[in-house]
């Protein structure tokens, strides 16, 4: 029987993947119905496994070509994407909710996938109110997209996403929209001022053992705006300082004669498992190595058992035919009282050995003391024993439960009561700090507990996240760089940074209105020659001055700036830096040739010369034009009013995104062909 071309192509998709699959490092076999994925995409998820079933227990299996092809399709997308764990399972879930529509036609085969099928499933899902139904959508767009590049249907499905997102975070909001100057854009992103009270209150005052673990690893969140998940695998030994330099690498000391030193925590970033080291703000260092010393006095015992259960691979140190009683083994496995206990190792099929005697009568009944086989106890956990993997790339292990900072006992919250098991370490989960502030439904938070409220008496929730946003705001503020700003956070990408700027409509607009208020011309110079230090503004003099900054020092800089940028001057459409004191312009304001340098600063006033000068250049076109016909000649000026008139828009258009640009960085030099090379080369 001959198959058709998509059936084949499936069929190449399929085998190709299946040979790529061999080269990854994952465990299990093609056929297996759960793959666990720990070694092949890099993740700190504790659960790392995914399921190629019809449901998500893992039961029933999906027709043998669908399944292929689901696994196919995991491989293919993490590796045409670079996603991680949580992405890839959202895919498979995806294809899950496909082949379960299919079914119930009796349909087995990704190639008999069409648009009805896709739209099926939005409908469906959107009658059960599914809160995430953008992003189902979307994966269910990249789906049918690839199938389409493959040809793997007879027919294109040309699935388009028409849902909306339904979290306020994809929303933008524009600065005309926020209502008072005052308000912090996107404020939601940022946790209240009272929210910060309140948890101050909190770990000043924490009240149990368990509850300082959370509140120091919440100190530290919120001390370096870190994501949560490289807080909760920050290493034991994260601290590092060293002492101050200077620029000839002499130790400096402060008045009483102590080196100055540089403190700091060394940590893995989310997105590149290679240690860095956060640096701290001064004020921020108390705070810190408070955490850290109360961590590693409150992890100790806890930390002496996870060595052992990594060094033996046991659970603790009795033989496996020592026999412990029921009163022993409730120091271990606290979870109320001997009744609960009882409760608890019968519902595991855990049976007390034939070593049962009478105890004392308490009301009227008999008291039975029960003993139990150390060999049981010990293999009802022992999978949690093995798993003391914190962090590996590969099959290189780079942190286990005893390496990192914030650990604990394993514990449950009941409606009554907390089950701890003493016998358990591991690392401080995301869901327990985010359960402590207030954003976790399993328990009441560290503020409910203590009555604390926001100032209109709802609960006060604090996000995980909004610490990171709260801290890069600050750097903002205090006008760190946006490199640093990218390197302090963790972040490879730096047009990412804006995302995390919260600043009020006054502090948006605050370097436009000082440019506004000044008296004289000598003061709007030096405000360009601090914003040429700062790299506020761009162009040759900012390069060329960092660069001698760099090559000889802040004194040459200086001499240099002193020297070239006295000469800057202010034109009503942005700021000129042709010093005219060497090479007076020839072509005066003939800027909107594509002269490159001229800058705009970003000034309402600029802004509002250049749309009046669009407005009279349109109309002296327009009359340019009609005359073309009847004066020789005339054609050569209209040509050049539209060149002139096209960098005029495009420049208003740049000033419209940026405060401080540089308009025509390609363009030339108008006032001298060869003045700027010496100022270049920096000598």
């Amino acid at each position: 029987m001959k198959i058709s071309s998509n059936e084949k192509n499936l069929s190449d998709f399929i085998d190709l993947h299946k040979q790529i699959f061999k080269s990854l490092q994952i465990p299990n076999e093609w056929n297996e119905i759960i793959w666990n994925v720990r070694n092949w995409i890099k993740d700190r998820n504790p659960c790392n496994n995914i399921i190629f079933s019809v449901y998500k227990s893992g039961v029933l299996r999906m027709s043998e070509e669908f399944e292929d092809f689901t696994k196919a399709f995991s491989i293919y997308i993490q590796r045409k994407k670079s996603i991680g764990y949580g992405a890839t399972r959202n895919y498979v879930r995806c294809l899950r909710i496909l082949y379960n529509i299919m079914k119930d036609r009796n349909e087995i085969s990704p190639s008999q996938l069409t648009r009805w099928h896709f739209d099926e499933t939005i409908f469906i899902l959107s009658k059960q109110h599914k809160t995430n139904l953008y992003n189902i959508s979307a994966c269910l767009g990249a789906i049918a997209n690839i199938l389409d590049d493959l040809q793997i249907t007879p027919s294109p499905i040309l699935f388009i996403n028409k849902e909306k997102p339904q979290k306020h975070y994809y929303d933008y909001k524009q600065l005309s929209e926020i209502s008072s100057g005052n308000t912090r854009i996107n404020n939601d992103k940022l946790p209240s001022y009272e929210a910060m009270v309140a948890y101050a209150k909190c770990t000043n005052n924490p009240i149990n053992d368990n509850e300082a673990i959370i509140l120091r690893t919440i100190d530290l969140l919120i001390a370096t705006g870190q994501r949560i998940n490289e807080i909760t695998c920050i290493p034991f030994n994260c601290l590092v300082e060293t002492p101050e330099k200077d620029n000839n690498g002499n130790i400096v000391l402060n008045s009483s004669g102590k080196a100055i030193l540089n403190v700091g925590i060394r940590y893995y970033p989310e997105k590149n498992m290679s240690p860095r080291v956060h640096w701290l703000a001064d004020q921020d260092i108390p705070l810190v190595i408070r955490a850290i010393a109360d961590l590693k006095k409150l992890t100790e015992p806890i930390r002496e058992i996870a060595k052992f259960q990594e060094k033996y691979k046991r659970l603790w140190k009795f033989d496996s035919e020592y026999i412990i009683s029921d009163s022993e083994l409730l120091e271990y496995l606290c979870v109320g009282n001997i009744n609960n206990l009882h409760s608890f190792l019968s519902f595991r099929k855990i049976k007390p050995s034939h070593k049962c005697v009478i105890d004392e009568m308490t009301e009227n009944k008999q008291k039975i003391k029960k003993f139990y086989k150390a060999g049981d106890i010990e293999n009802l956990f022992i999978s949690k024993i093995n798993n003391h993997i914190v962090l590996n790339e590969g099959k290189k292990i780079i942190l286990k439960t005893s390496d990192i900072l914030s650990i604990t006992f394993d514990y449950r919250h009941t409606k009554s009561r907390v089950n701890m098991i003493k016998i358990l370490p591991r690392k401080l989960h995301y869901r327990e700090i985010a359960d402590a502030l207030g954003t976790g439904p399993r328990m009441s938070s560290i503020f409910t507990v203590r009555g604390l409220t926001e100032t209109d008496g709802s609960r006060i929730k604090i996000k995980t996240h909004q610490p990171r946003h709260w801290r890069n705001t600050l750097y903002e503020l205090a006008g760190m760089s946006n490199v640093n700003q990218a390197l302090a956070m963790g972040r490879q990408l730096l047009d990412q940074n804006v995302a995390y700027h919260h600043p009020t409509l006054e502090e948006h607009t605050q370097t436009h209105r000082d440019f506004l208020n000044f008296n004289s011309v000598a003061e709007k110079v030096e405000f360009l020659k601090t914003g040429i230090r700062s790299k506020n503004i761009l162009g040759e003099l900012t390069e060329t001055y960092h660069n001698i900054k760099l090559k000889k020092g802040d004194n040459i800089a200086e001499l240099f700036l002193k020297t070239f940028a006295n000469a800057m001057h202010i034109t009503p459409y942005g700021v000129c830096t042709n010093d005219f004191s060497l090479q007076p312009c020839p072509l005066h304001l003939e800027c909107w040739n594509g002269c490159s340098n001229l800058h705009m600063t970003g000034s309402d006033h600029e802004t509002e010369q250049l749309q009046g000068l669009i407005a009279q250049t349109e109309d002296n076109l327009i009359r340019m034009q009609k005359e073309e016909s009847i004066e020789f000649g005339v054609n050569r000026f209209t040509n050049r009013l539209e060149k002139q008139l096209n960098n005029m828009k495009k420049a208003l258009e740049l000033a419209k995104k940026s405060k401080n640009i540089r308009l025509f960085p390609e363009g030339i030099d108008l006032s001298s062909g060869n003045r700027k090379i010496d100022i270049i080369s920096g000598e």
